[in-house]
């Protein structure tokens, strides 16, 4: 565990163990659906929660709305609106995933770990746009992550 991560990122022991139950459930359901690598699920925290926290420092203070983009696992989605919820912003979080399975492990993980999220089963393509303060695209194609700056406001993202 990179203690210095989480303590830059403050967060408390019940969000710490939220991630931790996360961590648990990604390890469960890929038994029976590809939401990482199997020879990965040794390194969840390191591997996909650390590096979904990180995106995390470089976002806005107090953004309105995240969308993320081919959410598959939930890497940075879920991470991201759990450390949300432990900073006790109300940031509505959109998860974009067009598998239905994949959706379903989503909804399931926001419903055990108490944060709200919004799935949506689509292909990303097919979303209106949402005038997201802050995107990120983990698993289409390397890291991408988009903020809106003060003077991009008249544009949707």
């Amino acid at each position: 565990m990179d203690q210095a991560l989480w303590n830059d990122l403050g967060i408390s022991p019940e969000g710490l163990e939220k991630l931790r139950l996360y961590e648990a459930l990604t390890a469960k359901w890929t038994q029976k659906i590809n939401l990482i690598s199997r020879s990965t699920v040794g390194e969840i925290w390191a591997r996909h929660i650390e590096d979904s926290a990180r995106i995390f420092l470089l976002a806005p203070e107090q953004p309105q709305l995240w969308a993320d983009f081919g959410s598959g696992g939930g890497f940075p989605g879920i991470v991201v609106a759990a450390l949300l919820q432990d900073r006790g912003l109300a940031t509505r979080v959109v998860l974009v995933e067009s598998d239905q399975r994949k959706a379903t492990f989503l909804r399931e993980a926001a419903r055990q770990m108490g944060i709200p999220v919004d799935v949506r089963a689509e292909r990303a393509e097919a979303i209106a746009p949402l005038g997201a303060d802050v995107v990120s695209a983990r698993a289409l194609a390397p890291w991408i992550c988009f903020a809106r700056l003060p003077s991009d406001t008249d544009r949707p993202i």
